[in-house]
């Protein structure tokens, strides 16, 4: 469910990279009228939605991926290189047919930038490379044109426990008046921000 995956499942990567949430704004959303989400038949669907990380610098990046210290060469080689994080991701809802259970899967992609410091220096974006595929990150893809990564991250469909579905209707999730938006509050899966909205597709 939407809390679930966004507390284990997607939450997952501000555990590994030890970052903070700020969500993306939608203007648009503010002309809506909200009400809970109170049966699951209203989730039924993909819903799109996407959300970004503050900027942290690489020694907390560095420190968070590997749990070791940051020592005083390891700031000589790499300089003040900031990294910023950012995600989209994909949630289907909906209910086997054979056995009658409520399901969800996601598919997210996560991209990570790297930028100033010692970026561009001999040799620090291939110990970069190396440092991700090495800490448990092997599908991640490079991208030395622009410094960055992108990872998938998807979890197949799978039921739902009963606890599952009570946190999906506690009242932290919103829908607009004509079905087609989620609005998560803040303080759910975010430090410091409002809103992450889902669109239906």
């Amino acid at each position: 469910m939407i809390k679930k995956i966004l507390k284990s499942g997607i939450m997952a990567a501000v555990l590994v990279f030890g970052m903070v949430w700020t969500g993306c704004t939608n203007p648009a959303a503010n002309i809506d009228s909200w009400s809970p989400v109170t049966d699951f038949s209203q989730l039924i669907g993909t819903w799109d939605g996407s959300y970004n990380l503050l900027p942290i610098s690489f020694e907390q990046f560095y420190t968070s991926l590997t749990g070791e210290d940051y020592s005083n060469d390891l700031q000589a080689e790499y300089g003040n290189i900031i990294v910023n994080r950012s995600m989209i991701f994909s949630i289907s809802f909906s209910i086997n047919a054979d056995t009658q259970d409520k399901m969800e899967a996601i598919n997210e992609s996560a991209t990570t930038v790297f930028s100033g410091g010692n970026i561009e220096a001999d040799n620090v974006w291939q110990d970069i490379c190396d440092l991700m595929i090495n800490n448990h990150h092997p599908n991640a893809v490079p991208n030395p044109s622009n410094y960055s990564f992108t990872e998938p991250m998807d979890l197949p469909a799978q039921p739902l426990t009963d606890e599952n579905i009570a946190e999906l209707l506690d009242g932290t999730y919103q829908i607009n008046q004509a079905g087609n938006m989620i609005k998560i509050s803040g303080g759910v899966i975010m430090a410091d921000t409002d809103e992450v909205y889902m669109t239906l597709q």
